[in-house]
This record gives structure tokens, sequence and C-alpha cells, in this order.
């Protein structure tokens, strides 16, 4: 990946929980390393299916960090990575697993959209943080 795709998550545009966990991301991500892509979006798409995901099933949000791809409960674990502080307590979780980590981000990954809502389209930024997102 080119230095520009480092620290980029994609995610599900539509998804509640998915809009949800990229705001919590900005309030937390106090130094703006973060970078954002609707996986809807043309770019967005672009990238998902170059790393051989499909970008019409959704199962995953992906976070790229020095141009490797972590999925699942990984892409998680790389997001808090970033935060530090006490949000480093969090990997104590990593002792779990990845197989059943990564199940139990399935169950929820298929669930999201009846348990968080689905949006009609993808969220809208504001002026903010409109720099954050790829075009």
């Amino acid at each position: 990946m080119t230095p520009p795709l480092d620290n980029l998550i994609l995610f599900d545009g539509t998804c509640g929980l998915c809009t949800s966990s990229v705001r919590f991301i900005i309030r937390h991500d106090k130094s703006a390393v973060f970078k954002f892509a609707p996986i809807q979006s043309e770019r967005g798409s672009e990238i998902y299916r170059a790393l051989g995901l499909d970008p019409h099933n959704l199962q995953t949000f992906l976070v790229l960090k020095n141009g490797c791809p972590f999925v699942r409960s990984d892409a998680v674990f790389e997001v808090v990575r970033q935060f530090g502080g006490l949000w480093r307590l969090l990997f104590v979780f990593k002792l779990v697993p990845s197989g059943l980590r990564d199940w139990l981000y399935a169950v929820i990954a298929e669930n999201r959209h009846r348990w968080f809502g689905r949006r009609d389209a993808c969220m809208n930024a504001t002026e903010d943080i409109k720099r954050r997102f790829l075009a």
C-alpha cells in the first residue's frame, strides 16, 4: 500500500454501528491519525476489492496500518492501540484466542443492521472532519 493509505479505516457507511464507531474513533483519535472511507464509496470499494474482499458482502471493517490490512477483532485492537493511555488495558482481550474473538465479531457483524439500524446513505462528515475522509 502507498503511504497515504496508512492509518485508513474502511467501514460500512450505511451501518448504524459502523458509523457510530467512526464517530467514536474521531473523538478519541486525539492526534487525528486515522483517515476514513466508506466501503460504498468508489475509492473504498476499490481498496476493499484490491485486498481480496467483496464490497457487496460487508462483514468486516478494515484498518490499514503500515501497509498491512487488519480485519475483524484485530482491526479493533489496531484502532485501540493508537488511542494509547488507559485504552491499552483492552489489550487483555487479545489473550482470548483470535478464533473466539472473530466468532463474536462475526455474530455482531451478522446482526448489526437489526441491532443498530441501517442508514439509507453514508454518513455526512462535518466540515471540520471532511479532510479525514478519502474523496
